[in-house]
């Protein structure tokens, strides 16, 4: 499964993993960092992250996918420690 990621901002913190805001959509943002944006005399800041948009059984893929790497990361750092 390919996620098409996006570039999003907004003036509030955005929640990583939102499932709340649709009912048939999530939405999982990722590489979040503050931007200020200079505007006329004053400065404002800004979220600057990569949004993708995600059906419920998507995201249930796009989990396992996580889940599947995390585990194999884990493997590996023990195979390296146990010699």
């Amino acid at each position: 499964m390919e996620i098409k990621w996006k570039r999003s901002e907004s003036t509030e913190y955005p929640v990583e993993l939102d499932t709340g805001s649709s009912p048939n959509t999530i939405y999982v943002r990722r590489n979040i960092r503050e931007v200020e944006h200079e505007s006329g005399k004053d400065t404002v800041l800004f979220y600057e992250y990569d949004e993708a948009e995600m059906t419920p059984a998507e995201f249930t893929i796009y989990a396992s996918q996580i889940n599947s790497e995390n585990i194999l990361a884990i493997m590996e750092a023990l195979t390296e420690i146990g010699g």
